[in-house]
């Protein structure tokens, strides 16, 4: 008994230092953090002026209860129906860091970095994540060589605008690493963006690119893109150039690309139209990426059958986008959000889905109404509908109707810090019944929270 009760002291001691250390540490690595910021800024003050830090962060997370108490809910998922309620059980968060120096000559230079997260569902209280690397950027603005005005700058970055909050997507959404010059003449803002694609080649293609032909004399087959904007107050107008040289393998082509779009703002109701054409890769990723940033993915010609010589285009599509959406407050504590969006995109007899023209249509109207300051009642409606020319595949009709009661600091559309209480019905077309929990039904009962929040 004695030895046992030398064991466990021992034990409790062993514990004790251990979180000695660890705390230690923990303090060790805070000093550490502390003292480089502090080194970053007395560095900066020795040359310049500098601005405080700044720090922004955004995120969202909720669960979902089905009329049958499981969580399953085949509802949630498609943010052109509104995002509230069908952000659904995915989690979300983002932070951004910016830094402003100025020098003495009025010259000065602004740092910043964005990383974020997310994923379908949060299990628990210790969740894994990956995060990513969103906005690693440098501008410089006041530069002696530039006009008035100007700002250069270099690195990755977001490049667009036309936000839509209500379906949860960029009107224009490029990114990429680059370099280029904005506001020239308070108006006209020109870039670069590259994007490397690599590890498409298979079979006798990676053959010859290993004997020193084909991707070998290329490296990574690249897309260079040329973005030019002209932005005044009630017009944004955008173009994109977009061209791959083509590598020495069998049925490759260079391959050419082009994007126009424009947002017209309406000085009326905070309503904004926009139109956008495009081709090629450009056309699929903003059919395709309807909530994610495009440059991203580029498709080209390509031949992989030994002995083919005949150049198969696999890229070439053309794409047609309109969005019209509005914020706008229709009396005190009486807001609606309502967004209407379209997308086509037309493929040709040799692309991979064959000849065909598909077709999406979604419109979200977001009404709220303050009961109190800090408390609104919020419905929402949603209709979907997808359809292509050859109906290979069956049209699908989506109608969702959703109530909700939300709580925050204010009931405005834009508020920072939101708490979300829904109950959402959902009606599909036969031909798309619901799987899970609705096996075989075309409606479905789901109820729900959604936490969101900025600053």
């Amino acid at each position: 008994m004695w030895s046992g009760i030398k064991a466990s002291r021992v034990f409790e001691g062993y514990n004790l230092v251990q979180k000695f250390l660890g705390g230690l540490r923990m303090r060790i690595f805070k000093t550490l953090i502390v003292a480089a910021f502090a080194v970053a800024t007395s560095a900066g003050m020795l040359v310049a002026a500098d601005d405080p830090l700044e720090i922004h962060g955004g995120g969202r997370v909720g669960w979902v209860t089905n009329s049958k108490l499981g969580s399953e809910s085949p509802a949630i998922g498609e943010n052109g129906l509104g995002t509230m309620p069908n952000y659904g059980e995915s989690h979300y968060f983002g932070l951004s860091f910016s830094k402003k120096v100025t020098a003495d000559g009025g010259a000065w230079a602004k740092v910043a970095y964005a990383i974020d997260n997310g994923c379908p569902e949060l299990d628990g209280d210790v969740q894994s994540f990956s995060p990513r690397t969103r906005d690693v950027h440098v501008e410089f603005g006041g530069l002696d060589f530039m006009p008035a005005g100007a700002v250069l700058w270099g690195g990755l970055r977001g490049y667009g605008t036309g936000w839509n909050g209500q379906q949860d997507h960029s009107f224009i959404n490029l990114a990429g690493v680059g370099f280029g010059i904005q506001n020239i003449g308070g108006i006209f803002s020109l870039a670069y963006m590259q994007q490397d694609v690599d590890g498409f080649y298979d079979g006798p293609n990676e053959k010859k690119a290993e004997d020193g032909t084909g991707l070998a004399k290329l490296g990574n087959r690249t897309v260079h893109n040329i973005i030019a904007n002209i932005s005044v107050p009630i017009v944004d107008i955008y173009g994109a150039f977009g061209y791959s040289k083509k590598a020495d393998v069998a049925g490759e082509a260079n391959m050419t690309e082009f994007y126009v779009a424009g947002i017209f703002h309406a000085p009326v109701y905070g309503i904004n139209v926009g139109l956008s054409v495009a081709n090629n890769s450009y056309a699929r990723e903003v059919y395709k990426a309807s909530y994610d940033t495009w440059l991203k993915v580029s498709d080209w010609t390509g031949s992989s059958a030994a002995g083919d010589k005949t150049k198969v285009d696999g890229s070439k599509a053309t794409g047609v986008r309109a969005l019209v959406w509005t914020v706008t407050d229709l009396a005190p504590g009486l807001y609606t959000a309502t967004s209407i969006r379209y997308d086509m995109l037309k493929t040709v007899k040799k692309s991979v889905e064959g000849e065909n023209t598909f077709n999406k249509f979604y419109v979200s109207s977001r009404w709220s109404k303050a009961l109190t300051k800090n408390l609104a009642f919020v419905p929402v409606l949603g209709y979907g509908r997808e359809w292509d020319k050859e109906e290979a595949d069956k049209t699908k009709q989506v109608i969702q109707v959703t109530g909700a009661f939300e709580v925050g600091l204010d009931t405005g559309f834009w508020a920072g810090q939101k708490l979300q209480l829904y109950g959402t019905y959902t009606k599909i077309d036969s031909d798309h019944k619901f799987g899970g929990a609705y096996d075989g039904k075309t409606s479905a009962m789901d109820f729900g929270m959604l936490v969101t929040f900025g600053f």
